[in-house]
């Protein structure tokens, strides 16, 4: 970008002060800049969050040179990274922890440097606190605000730090504003036990009193603030050459901190496609590298060395496989919650949300202790992963509080928000996030329409066109065998999970509907002769997921029956897979596949129960 084109942005700059504030939320000036490219928009946030920006560097480091190019190094990184930030109205909480982030990253190297020029000196805070409380507070404050839990770290930062008002926080994270006066509560005592753990004492009025001093929207000069708008601009435009605008320390901290958030984004990525934490994507994403097998599973016959025992006997058997199972995920919830698996930190809260799920569906009672714990847990999670909130509605909806029914229809909005289609093009399903478009999968899809489907049943609102685009959306990408593949856009052929996934959406469009067209009713009828010709059990291939599906497909279509015309017979599935999962239920009642991709004992204990419970809902 010629740097004669940026004259409008820095006139418009110098006229910020002398007109009305732009009106439009952190979340539409977002929206412009990203899709517009709208410079003024940039300028706006940058103009809007530069105090609070500022002041994090000035609090981390002692030294203005360091703390400039630690602010510049800031807006750097949001001009290329703008377009990723998936909550964009709490994009001031967002800005604090990448500005926090830097700045201790400048704070290490200009120890290894032991730079000691022009001493910063914070004049406000040295007239209205005591020097040796702010010595004291400094280093800490804004690590302690870090570690705040994301709901309430959002709006203690539009408050504290950039001086909204209860109201204007509420409106621009969308809730009421007695939600925010209870969190910004529960963040000021949070705080304050933390500092009282490093031995700086205040009483909470003193600390909202301080606390409300910290608020600054000025005090930037002019000549970094233009110099910061061109500079970023420029990175956004793939430009990092900005001699003259932003210091070499300044770009080199930038892109040290994308590197880090880049490493971070695939590590996770990488790892819920190889882990297939909760759903077992990859059954799908490498479906063509297990074709081989699931197609000389279809031509298998399936052998039973014994006759299958009595329905009342292997009921029996079932309900104490149930309650091991159930005793096993009880005993292992620790604080509310079922995070401490391998899976913790790949999608916090999915787990958790999953073990309930199974507990509520093997008829534990909402005043159940587990389950009263585990729901207070949940409703703290803010998750912007698919998976995650589709559980969480699930579980919500199941246990019907009155208390989670605005929460159940603000997921269900979230879900509804985060469908992906191309531009004025039909619905292409839903993936990982609500910012990571490019490729949907009929895995985040099958949760997603389980989480509406619940959703809509405990009271929420999904409208008819909603379910038509999904049933459409299943009858545009069935394949010519009856098939589906994790996604249509990729090569491939159609598999177990992902044909279960196919006719679980179908099924579940169809109820929503109240329709019964021969054109739906085909394409089920199809679905379900594939799964009849490629069954077969036990299976090899991710058994906990594959049988959850399976499950509810059962559930759904009312039978036990699946028919293989291939092999020329019926098999009873729940039959089958009912008496191999009894004879690889552990000691301690759990389930668990040490040998592939299943390795949790919760997870796979939670899709083991889901499935022997869908059994009870059936023919």
């Amino acid at each position: 970008m010629p740097q004669g084109q940026l004259s409008p942005v820095v006139r418009y700059l110098r006229k910020i002060s002398a007109r009305q504030p732009d009106e439009r939320t952190d979340e539409q000036l977002l929206e412009s800049f990203c899709g517009d490219r709208d410079e003024k928009a940039f300028a706006e946030l940058l103009g809007r969050h530069a105090g609070m920006v500022l002041a994090v560097c000035r609090r981390v480091l002692h030294n203005v040179h360091d703390a400039e190019d630690a602010f510049q190094a800031t807006f750097l990184v949001f001009a290329r990274r703008a377009a990723v930030i998936r909550k964009r109205a709490c994009l001031a909480s967002w800005l604090h922890g990448v500005a926090y982030r830097i700045a201790m990253k400048a704070k290490v190297q200009a120890a290894r440097r032991h730079v000691r020029q022009l001493p910063l000196q914070d004049t406000a805070m040295v007239q209205t606190t005591p020097d040796f409380l702010w010595q004291d507070l400094r280093p800490v404050l804004d690590e302690e605000i870090d570690c705040l839990p994301k709901k309430y770290r959002q709006p203690f930062v539009l408050c504290y730090l950039e001086g909204k008002t209860n109201e204007e926080a509420a409106r621009l994270l969308g809730c009421a504003r007695g939600t925010i006066f209870s969190r910004l509560a529960w963040a000021r005592r949070r705080l304050s036990k933390r500092l009282t753990r490093r031995g700086i004492v205040l009483s909470l009025t003193a600390l909202d009193l301080f606390l409300t001093r910290q608020a600054t929207t000025a005090g930037v000069p002019a000549p970094l603030m233009q110099a910061t708008i061109k500079a970023a601009l420029l990175a956004n435009a793939g430009k990092f050459a900005v001699s003259g605008l932003a210091s070499e320390q300044a770009v080199s901290l930038a892109k040290g901190v994308m590197r880090t958030m880049l490493l971070t984004r695939l590590k996770t990525f990488g790892a819920l496609l190889m882990a297939v934490i909760l759903v077992g994507v990859g059954a799908g994403l490498l479906g063509s590298r297990f074709a081989a097998a699931e197609g000389a599973a279809s031509r298998a016959t399936v052998v039973l060395v014994q006759p299958a025992p009595p329905r009342n006997a292997l009921d029996d058997k079932v309900q104490k496989a149930i309650n091991r199972a159930v005793e096993y995920l009880k005993h292992s919830q620790k604080n509310g919650n079922w995070e401490k698996t391998r899976a913790s930190g790949l999608v916090s809260g999915g787990t958790s949300a999953l073990a309930l799920l199974g507990l509520l569906e093997s008829g534990v009672k909402v005043d159940d202790p587990v389950i009263k714990e585990g729901l207070d847990y949940l409703r703290d999670i803010e998750s912007g992963q698919t998976y995650v909130v589709s559980l969480q509605t699930l579980v919500f909806s199941h246990a019907r509080r009155p208390e989670d029914k605005e929460r159940i229809q603000r997921n269900v909005d979230w879900l509804l928000a985060a469908r992906c289609r191309d531009a004025n093009g039909p619905l292409r399903g839903w993936t990982y996030t609500k910012s990571d478009s490019r490729i949907t999968d009929n895995s985040n899809t099958q949760f997603a329409v389980m989480a509406l489907d619940a959703g809509q049943r405990a009271g929420a609102t999904v409208l008819k066109r909603d379910w038509e685009e999904i049933r459409d959306l299943y009858l545009r990408t069935q394949q010519t065998d009856g098939g589906w593949v994790y996604n249509p856009a990729l090569q491939g052929q159609s598999t177990f999970t992902m044909t279960s996934a196919g006719v679980c959406g179908l099924l579940i469009s169809r109820n929503q509907l109240k329709e019964r067209n021969e054109k739906t009713d085909k394409a089920i009828a199809h679905g379900l002769e594939f799964l009849g010709n490629k069954f077969r059990s036990p299976s090899q291939i991710h058994p906990y997921y594959r049988l959850h599906d399976l499950g509810r497909v059962g559930r759904l279509s009312k039978t036990r029956k699946l028919d293989s015309k291939s092999a020329g017979k019926s098999y009873d599935w729940y039959e089958l897979e009912t008496e191999w999962l009894l004879d690889h239920q552990q000691e301690d009642g759990s389930w668990g596949d040490d040998r592939g991709l299943e390795f949790s004992g919760t997870i796979s204990t939670s899709f083991a129960l889901l499935f022997l419970t869908s059994g009870k809902k059936t023919k």
